[in-house]
């Protein structure tokens, strides 16, 4: 690999990311020198390791992993072990390219193709799992269904694209008003449903008024205005 310079506070996985190649560090007791890797130099009076060796792993041109392993010799590999530790590389790289692909796809089976909200199938089966997590614990369970007024009407005024669009901006309004721990989801049609753990019917009337807020706010400058109710 080309020659590439690092500032003395980079760690070994930033020094393969970013030279996007093997680093051998053959002597970890000669170590004790350099500031940024002078911990390494203390591995072979604690855990008897000598040498470190580190490999990108990628998924095409992307750098998706960093493998790393300490050796009990000092010295660079041998040819049949970097082999080996290809091979290994390899089938790393395959395995984390098709967890992602599957966390893709269920993303995709779990979301409504519209708003990119929660879909219904989702909503449905994450509510089973709130309520017997909130009868578990004795934790408090609220949900929220939102249904917007008069949409039919503004489909008919300005035709489905823009309602499509509305929609949009209304699921938008909705997850930004929400905490992360909150689930928001298109329950069909106009209607959206959102799931508030650990929140009593009092705070979910609450939280219910303020996104009715965030709504009309969002909505300020449409002639044609949407709430909720």
């Amino acid at each position: 690999a080309e020659d590439t310079a690092f500032a003395l506070d980079d760690s070994v996985v930033d020094r393969v990311i970013r030279a996007k190649s093997a680093l051998v560090l053959d002597n970890l007791a000669a170590l004790e020198q350099d500031l940024s890797l002078g911990e390494l130099g203390r591995l072979p009076q604690v855990t008897g390791v000598r040498s470190l060796v580190a490999l990108p792993i990628t998924s095409g041109n992307n750098i998706v992993g960093v493998l790393a392993y300490g050796r009990a010799v000092a010295g660079a590999p041998s040819e049949g072990e970097r082999e080996l530790v290809d091979i290994i590389v390899g089938q790393a790289a395959i395995a984390i390219e098709h967890a992602r692909l599957f966390e893709e796809l269920k993303q995709l089976a779990d979301t409504d193709s519209l708003t990119r909200v929660y879909n219904h199938r989702y909503m449905m089966e994450r509510l089973d799992a709130e309520i017997a997590r909130a009868r578990r614990y004795g934790r408090p369970l609220s949900l929220l269904l939102a249904d917007l007024d008069n949409f039919k009407l503004y489909n008919d005024t300005y035709g489905h694209l823009a309602g499509d669009a509305k929609l949009r901006t209304v699921a938008a309004i909705l997850k930004a008003g929400c905490r992360a721990s909150d689930v928001v989801g298109r329950y069909g049609g106009d209607e959206f449903i959102i799931l508030l753990p650990e929140t009593s019917p009092a705070e979910a009337e609450v939280v219910a008024q303020r996104l009715r807020n965030h709504l009309a706010v969002g909505d300020s400058a449409d002639p044609f205005a949407i709430t909720a109710s």
